[in-house]
């Protein structure tokens, strides 16, 4: 309830000052609020600037104290001045003992920090106190509304149709696929081993014949570079054991290993290249390519343009003698190097991206490159400082992976077809548990890839819409109970059966719900909740 307006400070009117000489003043104008040395404050020029500071959040505050109040005065609810005395001390022990374990005056002292002793900080919290009284009565009085109705469907289902819902997954996701097994790969590993080499030396001969590592790599390769053009850059030492790293250490550049074979598979490694050990000191704008929110309407290309469109324009502006760290600082994307003007300090190959190393060997001092395209967008790079340190070169390669662990084969072996082939099973278990008397439980234990459900024979017990997706809720709604549908979802194809559906009224156990809300807490969530339906019912309009 937005804190439930904790105010940060406390206010005690005065109803008199004294001067500098200790003489008691006169009480000042009634259109004052104070006075400074005799010279009253007027209120209007106090409310101005209490309002310039502090009006919105204010308020706030105040809107929320005048829909309860409305509320409480509609439903008959009242609230004591002493029981706001009882609310305001608790609150005034907790505090005490949770913060200053039960002292007294180191309470007091944190208050006279602050210009309040504890009666003015006890006034301080009473219209906090009352407000909070008066929210959590009138949500209790008003129990008929949707805190009986979220407890209804907490207590009998939404809408009041309590489910009993068993399920049995066949999955569509390789992951947790059944349909090749950890069994089958020991069984067949030498055989595994030597198809994989066969691929290989017919990748590597392609290969020989002139065909594309990168597109060999996107249709063929087991391994995460695949994605990126079959690149691992110079992170290549100490992946894949020490037969990889020597047979690409003994490579020149351009030329393509044999077959090697390494803990995770075979492989055939090119070296691309070698990125010179160095380092630069400099500074860049980058102009982002990505969506500014997750309603951004421009699609990947859209949003490509107009980085690149932004990185032109900017470098124009620097060629026309604009000050990098002013446009950097205006203009940059990045929200780390923007603040100090694109500063990147000293920094080794590989921090902006392979595709800025090779600009930064040989871009002049001083100067601004063309826009880089760095993927997620391009950038500006003015390089300051250059040092070549040959001791750090490293070699740039590429490779293709037949991999022979069994997370990559079985990614292999299940690539084509694996939806078909779960839809299929499914039917064929459909076609099982429609006949009479069969054991729907032990089908879900024997063939469910849920490992949840599949222990308890398939049952998710009381059914939560959303649990299965929305197809198995729109099934749900028109089956019987005893039915059994296929239903497919992101997850893979499921065979849901209705155990059980009962349906109660509200009207037959309102009266109940009302006297259980009546003795239960009120919780935070509910006054927001409550709260936030007034706001929406009321016209609420801001003049400040």
């Amino acid at each position: 309830m937005r804190g439930l307006w904790v105010l940060g400070i406390g206010v005690a009117l005065l109803g008199g000052c004294r001067g500098e000489d200790g003489a008691e003043q006169a009480p000042a104008p009634a259109a004052a609020v104070g006075s400074i040395d005799g010279e009253p404050i007027a209120r209007a020029e106090f409310v101005d600037a209490l309002v310039a500071a502090q009006g919105d959040a204010f308020f706030d505050r105040f809107v929320e104290r005048r829909l309860i109040e409305r509320a409480a005065a509609k439903a008959g609810v009242e609230v004591t001045e002493d029981e706001v005395d009882a609310a305001v001390e608790a609150q005034r022990k907790e505090m005490v003992q949770s913060r200053f374990a039960g002292n007294e005056a180191a309470f007091a002292a944190q208050l006279e920090r602050y210009g309040l002793t504890p009666a003015t900080w006890k006034r301080s919290r009473r219209a906090e106190a009352r407000t909070r009284l008066l929210a959590e009565r009138t949500v209790r009085a008003q129990a008929g509304g949707d805190r009986l109705e979220a407890l209804f469907e907490l207590r009998y289902g939404p809408g009041g149709v309590d489910r009993k819902v068993s399920h049995l997954l066949i999955s569509t996701h390789v992951a947790t696929s059944r349909f090749y097994t950890r069994e089958q790969f020991d069984a067949e590993r030498e055989k595994v081993r030597a198809e994989a080499k066969a691929e290989a030396e017919r990748l590597r001969k392609q290969l020989a014949e002139g065909a594309d590592l990168a597109t060999l790599a996107e249709a063929h390769s087991d391994d995460w570079s695949k994605r990126r053009g079959a690149s691992l850059g110079v992170g290549w030492a100490g992946r894949f054991g020490r037969a990889f790293d020597d047979a690409v250490a003994r490579l020149a550049v351009g030329a393509v290993s044999p077959v090697i074979e390494s803990r995770k598979g075979f492989h055939i490694a090119r070296v691309d290249g070698v990125q010179k050990g160095a380092r630069y000191s400099g500074a860049y704008i980058l102009a982002s390519a990505r969506a500014t929110s997750p309603d951004d309407p421009r699609d990947e290309a859209a949003r490509r343009a107009a980085a690149k469109e932004k990185a032109v324009a900017l470098r124009a502006r620097l060629e026309g003698g604009a000050d990098f760290a002013q446009v950097a600082k205006a203009e940059s994307d990045d929200p780390v190097t923007a603040p100090r003007g694109g500063d990147l300090g000293t920094f080794a190959p590989g921090r902006l991206g392979p595709e800025v190393d090779a600009v930064l060997e040989t871009l002049p001092l001083n100067t601004v490159s063309q826009p880089l395209d760095v993927g997620d967008g391009y950038v500006l790079v003015r390089l300051d400082n250059r040092e070549f340190l040959p001791g750090e070169d490293r070699k740039l390669v590429s490779h293709i992976l037949i991999g022979t662990t069994y997370p990559k084969v079985k990614a292999r072996r299940l690539a084509e077809g694996l939806e078909d082939r779960a839809r299929a099973k499914a039917e064929q278990l459909l076609a099982e548990a429609q006949k009479p008397g069969a054991d729907f439980g032990a089908l879900a234990q024997e063939h469910s890839e849920d490992e949840l459900s599949r222990r308890a024979g398939g049952r998710l017990g009381r059914y939560r819409p959303g649990a299965l997706g929305p197809e198995a809720d729109a099934a749900l709604a028109l089956m019987k109970v005893g039915d059994v549908r296929l239903v497919a979802s992101p997850k893979g194809i499921h065979l849901v059966r209705l155990d059980a559906e009962v349906k109660t009224d509200l009207e037959a156990v309102r009266a109940e719900l009302a006297a259980e809300l009546a003795d239960k807490p009120v919780r935070d969530a509910d006054i927001e909740a409550f709260v936030e339906k007034l706001r929406a019912e009321a016209r609420i309009e801001r003049s400040l």
